[in-house]
């Protein structure tokens, strides 16, 4: 990411500052188009990372639903009106997870 293109540029300067010949604009064009390269696939990266987040974090949300499931059927198994409405308080924190993912 930002540590690659600052090493990309540190090693450049370095082999520019080395080199015996002036670079040719042929070569300045093509060192600018790997840094363009570069920024375009750290946007790449930066765009995957995000959405990796959000796919983790909706799965956070769907393992704490299951759970709550488990849990209300161990609590309430012989008594449905409050297992129902166990089941429907771990739907609606549910959903507000969720909602956070999209955020």
């Amino acid at each position: 990411m930002i540590i690659l293109r600052s090493t990309f540029l540190f090693l450049l300067s370095l082999s520019l500052a080395g080199a015996a010949e002036v670079t040719t604009p042929q070569t300045e064009q093509a060192l600018r188009q790997l840094l363009e390269d570069i920024d375009k696939q750290e946007q790449g990266n930066d765009r995957q990372r995000a959405a990796l987040q959000r796919i983790e974090q909706q799965m956070e949300c769907n393992w704490a639903l299951i759970r709550s499931y488990e849990i209300c059927t161990r609590l309430y198994q012989d008594e449905p009106q409050s297992y129902l409405a166990c089941v429907n308080k771990a739907k609606t924190n549910t959903t507000r997870c969720l909602t956070r993912t999209t955020e």
